[in-house]
């Protein structure tokens, strides 16, 4: 998605991405109405395809809890009690795209999973000086949610049932100079994880946590955030995908 986030097909005409890449925070409404365009592109180098969005879906606790809440800053939405979750509905279905699959088992710490993104180079404090950027893939494992009450975070232990229950988090590089980080252009992006030898979606890239700023001046994500979309998850993410025509194993 031009300039703003990342998408991924699972279903004919059904983009899931993060619901903060499509709802306006200033005015609670959505980015993009009926009949406007989106422009995509799996590599940003080669151009982008304008198509035609029929209709976004935002989880309704997340549109909910964002008419009282502004939901732009990290810090904020980082303690909502509310998958940032969205579907995209296009007007025309992408055919040369292929369809991910949505698991809805749950996830659990110390399972592999594989990260994607465009993401920046140097930290999500200071300019991403590419020309063009390129998608990028990363093994990892999930790790407890308690990993995100750090100096610098948001995050407090008193939050760490609720995070439990929305999200599931990776490490960083903030934390681990080896790890993969996201930044605000890998928001939307799928979290997969193997199963019978194929990769299938288990999460969407949502948040990061940072440590203090003197400390850490360009911003490395010591966790990342990734939202639940299993049927355990505490807004019944699974249900809500297939309510709108995503199927989920």
């Amino acid at each position: 998605m031009r300039g703003e986030c990342t998408a991924t097909k699972v279903a004919p005409k059904r983009l899931l991405t993060a619901a903060h890449c499509v709802l306006d925070p200033a005015t609670v409404s959505l980015r993009y109405a009926a009949g406007s365009k989106l422009s995509l592109a799996h590599d940003p180098s080669k151009g982008y395809l304008d198509v035609e969005v029929a209709s976004v879906h935002v989880h309704p606790a997340w549109a909910k809890v964002c008419e009282h809440h502004y939901c732009a800053a990290s810090a904020v939405t980082a303690r909502l009690d509310a998958p940032d979750v969205a579907v995209i509905e296009l007007a025309t279905d992408l055919a040369d795209v292929p369809s991910a699959t949505v698991d809805s088992a749950a996830l659990a710490s110390g399972d592999r999973v594989t990260l994607i993104g465009f993401g920046c180079t140097t930290g999500v404090l200071v300019p991403d000086e590419r020309d063009h950027a390129s998608l990028k893939y990363a093994s990892t494992r999930i790790v407890a949610a308690d990993r995100a009450v750090h100096d610098g975070s948001p995050v407090l232990a008193s939050d760490v049932p609720q995070v439990t229950g929305i999200y599931a988090l990776t490490s960083g590089p903030g934390a681990a100079k080896s790890r993969a980080g996201l930044c605000p252009g890998d928001s939307g992006g799928a979290l997969y994880k193997s199963r019978d030898g194929q990769l299938v979606v288990v999460g969407v890239a949502s948040n990061y946590t940072l440590g203090p700023e003197d400390e850490d001046g360009v911003g490395l994500p010591i966790t990342n955030w990734h939202t639940r979309l299993d049927a355990s998850s505490k807004h019944g993410v699974a249900g809500w995908l297939r309510s709108l025509g995503v199927p989920t194993l």
